[in-house]
């Protein structure tokens, strides 16, 4: 499936020629390990190996007027195996991400948790961009250690000018003792950022920013980027939310009065080696055109005059609401297609065939990935799952939860030696859903990446956390933060929450706002995976399946 949606880009660009530039982008973001396919999921059933094919064949097909860029906007570890359960968190991403012909690249927050990691970045992968691994925020504690780049310019063909390309993380806390990141407000007043503006010629502006495209920062960037150049489009590249999006960030009512500029635009591509960003128009003395003949307007949803229409059963379920701006549709000046990680999608949209699409260099990729997935033993099996458990918070009816999985059986199973144990999980910490058949190691891994361990606040007031699920966290609801145990809460009774460290932080401080000074939290020696993993081995070995395939048949 394809997902197309047009848009209204106003902005001219001045060319000093007559010749036209075509240009095509294409984004990814938030892969999370995601780069040995969707195995469970066969809308998503390409590889990094395929990624490799795809981007090849604009590259190599491109003539001398066409500029391919292959840009990726961060957290490219902690969601599998591959990413982590290595000896250094991301350690064999990193390696499969060198291979790959990304023109900039930005940090995420999910690379800045684990000092290792960083200290591997560091060492090893920042180097070898040269400049190009990006993130203007974000420093090495070490003055010795170069982390990320700020800047760099890409050459327009034909020298008519250069792409600014620029690079940022969101305000994000909680990072490892050996990073520091500067508030992008506090940024924009250090006169080393102000030096970019002095390259010369720039006929674009970049932003590839590990920050969500609604998110403050992205409209601190756009007007101070907007007061000191005016006449210059804006492209943002986002990501951390996780979400399918677009944004004209000139005609929407968020923006502040004193912006004079009329041409940003910023798109979010998804997560987990789902989609595709790809983005192209034509950079003309007449300004942006949009390039029609690929004519992969059915087998679309398409964002027309009459609001969103299905064709060819498209899937609209996370495509953003910020996405239906009417203002946009004005005039089709500028394309912007979301592409499924799908083998077959790969093949249509290029054109080709296996023979045609395949490559050296991909297929030795392949092999090295599958290989360190036998390396890791991410495809033992430990179980057989009788159903399909959804992640989500709120599921459809007869649909199973994984939250009521894990918080009903999977911890009450565990060796606490507690008294009303209590159980909290954030929401955004169980990441993949269990399918129904075979659970192999790498599924486990997919639902907690993180290993966090766990934590307990001892001897809590029933009543406290009463009033705790009553709470606004962040602006969201308890809720729609956590999941909770099912147990029935009495007012009167005493209970130990159980909770990850991350989560146990925030319930400690919302919890000594009712009685100050009066809980703490401690370590219980455990973690989430293990007991997941546990729990599958001894429970879900069912002997009366003989075979996967008798399984699936149920």
């Amino acid at each position: 499936m394809i997902t197309i949606i047009l848009f209204c880009f106003e902005a001219l660009f001045a060319v000093q020629s007559n010749a036209n530039i075509n240009v095509t982008i294409i984004h990814t973001t938030d892969i999370h390990g995601w780069i040995n396919s969707h195995v469970h999921d066969s809308r998503y059933d390409a590889g990094v190996w395929d990624l490799y094919n795809f981007v090849d064949y604009y590259k190599r097909t491109a003539g001398p007027n066409d500029l391919v860029l292959l840009l990726d906007t961060g957290d490219l570890t902690q969601g599998t195996g591959l990413s982590d359960a290595t000896p250094i968190q991301g350690q064999f991403i990193f390696d499969v991400m060198k291979l790959l012909p990304f023109d900039g690249l930005a940090i995420g927050n999910h690379e800045l948790g684990n000092e290792d990691c960083i200290n591997n970045i560091a060492d090893n992968f920042a180097p070898f961009w040269n400049g190009r691994y990006l993130g203007w925020n974000v420093e090495h504690t070490n003055p010795n250690k170069k982390l990320t780049g700020d800047y760099f310019t890409i050459k327009l063909p034909n020298n008519q000018g250069n792409i600014l390309v620029m690079g940022f993380l969101y305000n994000m806390h909680g990072a490892a003792s050996n990073v520091k990141i500067t508030p992008i407000n506090q940024l924009l007043t250090e006169n080393r950022f102000r030096k970019a503006f002095s390259e010369p010629n720039v006929k674009m502006i970049i932003n590839l920013c590990h920050i969500a495209t609604n998110a403050s920062e992205i409209k601190q960037l756009h007007n101070f980027i907007s007061q000191h150049k005016p006449d210059t489009p804006q492209l943002y590249l986002t990501g951390h939310s996780h979400l399918i999006r677009t944004k004209d960030l000139d005609t929407l009512s968020t923006l502040d009065a004193a912006t004079t500029s009329s041409h940003a635009f910023a798109m979010e591509s998804g997560a987990f080696a789902r989609q595709l960003g790809f983005i192209r128009f034509t950079l003309s003395p007449n300004g942006i055109q949009m390039n029609e003949e690929d004519g992969h307007m059915s087998n679309a949803v398409f964002i027309g005059e009459n609001g969103i229409e299905m064709l060819d059963g498209g899937d609209l379920s996370s495509v953003s609401s910020d996405s239906l701006s009417s203002s946009l549709l004005s005039k089709l000046s500028f394309q912007h297609y979301f592409v499924n990680y799908n083998h077959k999608t790969m093949l249509s949209w290029t054109k080709t065939n296996d023979s045609t699409f395949n490559t050296p260099a991909g297929n030795s990729i392949h092999r090295m990935v599958s290989r360190k997935y036998y390396d890791l033993n991410l495809g033992r099996v430990i179980g057989y799952s009788k159903y399909h458990y959804y992640k989500n918070q709120r599921v459809e009816e007869g649909q199973h939860s994984l939250s009521r999985l894990v918080l009903d059986e999977m911890l009450p199973a565990w060796r606490w030696n507690i008294n009303n144990a209590f159980f909290i999980v954030g929401t955004s910490s169980l990441r993949a859903d269990i399918y129904e058949g075979t659970v192999v190691v790498d599924d486990v891994y997919a639902v907690d990446p993180f290993n966090n361990m766990m934590f307990a606040i001892n001897n809590v007031s029933g009543e406290h956390i009463n009033q705790l699920k009553k709470m606004r966290f962040d602006g969201r609801t308890f809720f729609d933060k956590y999941a909770a145990s099912s147990t029935l809460i009495d007012p009167n009774g005493r209970y130990t929450i159980i909770s990850s460290e991350y989560d146990a932080k925030n319930l400690l401080s919302a919890l000594n706002t009712f009685a100050p000074g009066s809980y703490a939290m401690r370590s219980t020696s455990f973690s989430l995976r293990p007991i997941i993993h546990q729990f599958i081995l001894k429970n879900w070995n069912n002997n009366s399946f003989s075979s996967f395939s008798e399984l699936a048949e149920e």
